[in-house]
């Protein structure tokens, strides 16, 4: 006599929420060494900074990345509009399941370019650059930033020039496709 098994299946899980916070990266300028702090060079900067920043409100963005007990192996992407330097970090959510006294931090990416690639497109007159990021939780549980890039998409209309000699053939033809739109999306990866 013969018989059939049935096929069992597994998918392996993370028990534990994983999230990511995007903040403004500090500029260089705002970086001054140990000496121009002990110093006071730079302090005015800084009130004026504060003064400004007290004005605007600083720029912000919070969410969960994997939910709990998702399956491993996936990826996940993040994109926004902004036109700054990122500071990105990856961290475990508050978690009952989160052993007692474990690090919340997995990683901390900056993510760089951004600013100078919107400055190029701004003078191009073009819009704010759509930063994408892509996440991926190996089958390890391990996750990781993979891809980061910013693009702005332009619309260049293009037009056909059409000669004497063939207009004559192509009346009707030819002035029906005379003048097209076509989209193009230019693409710099962040560094």
């Amino acid at each position: 006599t013969a018989f059939k098994v049935r096929h069992v299946g597994m998918t392996d899980i993370n028990p534990f929420p994983i999230s990511i916070s995007l903040v403004d990266l500090e500029s260089e300028d705002a970086k001054k060494g140990t000496l121009g702090k002990l110093f006071g060079i730079g302090k005015k900067e800084k009130e004026e900074k504060k003064a400004n920043d007290e004005e605007e409100e600083a720029w912000s963005k919070h969410a969960t990345l994997f939910k709990s007990f998702g399956k491993v192996g996936l990826k996940k992407t993040i994109a926004f509009t902004h036109d700054e330097d990122v500071h990105c970090a990856v961290d475990y959510e508050e978690s009952d399941l989160l052993p007692p006294q474990t690090e919340h931090a997995i990683e901390r990416y900056n993510v760089t370019g951004v600013k100078k690639f919107a400055a190029e497109m701004a003078e191009k007159g073009l819009g704010k650059p759509k930063v994408s990021l892509q996440f991926e939780m190996s089958t390890s549980g391990i996750t990781k930033l993979i891809k980061a890039e910013a693009t702005v998409e332009e619309i260049v209309i293009v037009t056909e020039e059409v000669d004497d000699d063939e207009a004559a053939n192509e009346t009707e033809a030819a002035a029906a496709t005379e003048t097209e739109a076509v989209p193009v999306e230019e693409a710099t990866p962040v560094e």
